[in-house]
């Protein structure tokens, strides 16, 4: 019975996905993310004049073009048009390498790598708009995060087989790898190893009975966590370390190179651009926290609502029920699985949004934003969610559930007028 209930749900399944809507195909995500990306480069590519500052064309004037076509001419305006504020300086490293201190601030390892590379990974829409295309790490990051996130919550921490077990070892400490790769693109990156902090924490109450027992499975997934967290440590000595190694020795000597860990990246944001804890509550700052202030309650909300589960979970039973037979709802474990990932994920973003509230540049939230995609998931389930199942579910919940699909039009409004801003060096950056 067991066998022909399996093979019953199977073919349930099977049967769905082929009379799926071709809404949700990879074909029209393909064609969407084209046309998108298409409609911000025109916008970029049209935009009138330099804007106020002068910098891009200071550069591209060190490096003049050997061909006078008419495609070297136009991949060389739509090139300028990219090379807006901090592409500026992502750019000049990736051609000449790191000279001044304050481009340790523009991570040098993503510059390197881009330079032997000249690769982009791009989103679709996102608040991040016309960053993700042009030389901005945040594409980067997120690859990186996402891939770091995607390890970690496949390996599953219920299995006894050996090579399973050794298998999903593995994965854990391939996440660690990725958050540390996406911490020396983004310094941010760090928070990422929350997630594996909190495991590793997790099991501190059952550790003794482990030990007892010899439970290797578990004792072989704490050493994979450990091991990950570890990586993301190690990621940033070596940066860091290259740049003590640069400043703070054959007589050289810099303020940071005291501090206690040495961080040649908080000392040029607070000694380059002022930033430090409410350093950026100013009066002449407040159009930049509007500006910020949705995206921020969106990371906070969403965090928030991950965080308690029990809503989340209620909600995303109701938004799976939806037009589905009960051979393709998901299990319940299944769900208290999706439920703890959530928190999991949650923690790092809630961490962001909090500093970036309170301890730097606080309107890079709407693209750094674009790397987390905790948020993503949980406007999704609140979209197709029934509004009545979050009308009772406390106040961020209740608050997504009426406007989500709003959330979705204005990030796609911001991004539009985003480019052309960007385009023309004007802020906001």
């Amino acid at each position: 019975m067991a066998r022909n209930t399996g093979s019953t749900s199977i073919q349930s399944t099977q049967a769905a996905s082929k009379t799926a809507s071709p809404d949700t195909s990879i074909g029209r995500l393909t064609r969407v993310f084209w046309v998108w990306k298409l409609l911000l480069l025109t916008i970029a590519a049209v935009s009138p004049g330099p804007g106020y500052d002068t910098s891009t064309q200071i550069l591209f004037d060190r490096y003049p073009s050997y061909s006078e076509s008419g495609l070297a001419e136009a991949s060389r305006w739509l090139a300028a048009k990219l090379t807006r504020w901090d592409a500026i300086y992502f750019t000049n490293t990736a051609a000449r390498g790191v000279v001044f201190e304050q481009e340790w601030a523009f991570s040098p390892v993503f510059s390197k790598l881009v330079s032997l590379v000249a690769g982009a990974c791009l989103h679709v829409i996102s608040p991040g708009g016309l960053f993700l295309s042009a030389f901005y790490g945040e594409s980067a990051f997120a690859l990186l995060n996402f891939c770091g996130l995607a390890l970690l919550v496949s390996a599953s921490p219920s299995q006894n087989n050996t090579s399973s077990v050794i298998y999903d070892a593995s994965k854990l400490v391939a996440s660690g790898l990725a958050f540390g790769l996406a911490s020396v693109v983004r310094s941010n990156g760090i928070f990422s190893g929350i997630i594996l902090a909190w495991d590793a924490v997790a099991y501190l109450p059952s550790l003794p009975r482990i030990l007892e027992q010899k439970q290797w499975n578990h004792l072989i997934r704490l050493a994979a966590i450990l091991l990950g967290g570890s990586l993301i440590l190690v990621c940033q000595i070596l940066l860091q370390g290259t740049a003590y190694v640069q400043y703070c020795t054959k007589g050289n000597w810099r303020t940071w190179c005291g501090w206690l860990p040495p961080s040649i990246y908080t000392w040029v944001q607070q000694h380059y651009w002022g930033v430090g804890f409410l350093r950026y509550w100013t009066l002449s700052n407040a159009p930049l926290f509007a500006l910020a202030a949705p995206m921020s309650v969106v990371l906070l909300g969403t965090g928030i609502v991950a965080l308690q589960r029990a809503p989340l979970m209620e909600v995303l039973q109701n938004a799976l029920a939806e037009g589905k037979s009960p051979d393709e709802k998901i299990a319940s474990a299944d769900q208290q699985r999706f439920a703890g990932i959530m928190a999991r994920c949650a923690l790092p973003q809630v961490v962001l949004a909090a500093l970036a509230l309170t301890s730097f540049h606080v309107q890079i939230v709407n693209r750094i934003s674009s790397g987390y995609p905790l948020w993503y998931i949980i406007i999704a389930i609140t979209i197709h969610a029934d509004k009545s199942s979050t009308m009772q579910r406390g106040f961020f919940l209740r608050w997504l559930g009426q406007h989500s699909t709003f959330i979705v039009r204005v990030m796609a409004m911001y991004a539009i007028v985003q480019g052309g801003l960007y385009a023309t060096f004007m802020p906001p950056a």
